[in-house]
């Protein structure tokens, strides 16, 4: 399972790098529109490479400003984290990733069997 991951994430990062080769806005839509990718491979194992992204990116597609607001809302975390010279971001990762995967069984409750019918088309 480790090589499908591997290449999953590997395209991931490279589709990102090559939107943000545009220009810097494209490059972060994109990295929100793929930033679900992480658990739906865990939750599908089955998945492929290609399919999860589209899965990602149908999920996020009215949902990226909502991801963005809730990654926005902990910069004063992590300003505080650095002036405890990074000690306090053993911390905050574990609580940002935490409220992350809780964003994706919202949406996965959300949307239901939606995502199915979109990735299909």
């Amino acid at each position: 399972d480790y090589s499908r991951i591997f290449v999953t994430k590997f395209l991931q990062r490279l589709y990102t790098a090559l939107w943000a080769l545009l220009l810097v806005v494209p490059g972060i839509i994109k990295y929100y529109s793929y930033a679900m990718t992480d658990y739906i491979l865990k939750e599908e194992p089955e998945m492929k490479n290609n399919a999860a992204i589209e899965k990602s990116m149908a999920m996020m597609e009215n949902n990226r400003m909502k991801l963005f607001m809730l990654d926005l809302s902990f910069i004063g975390w992590a300003i505080l984290c650095c002036i405890t010279l990074g000690i306090g971001f053993f911390f905050l990762i574990p609580y940002v990733q935490s409220a992350r995967a809780a964003f994706y069984e919202d949406l996965k409750a959300q949307q239901g069997g939606n995502v199915e019918a979109k990735v299909e088309m």
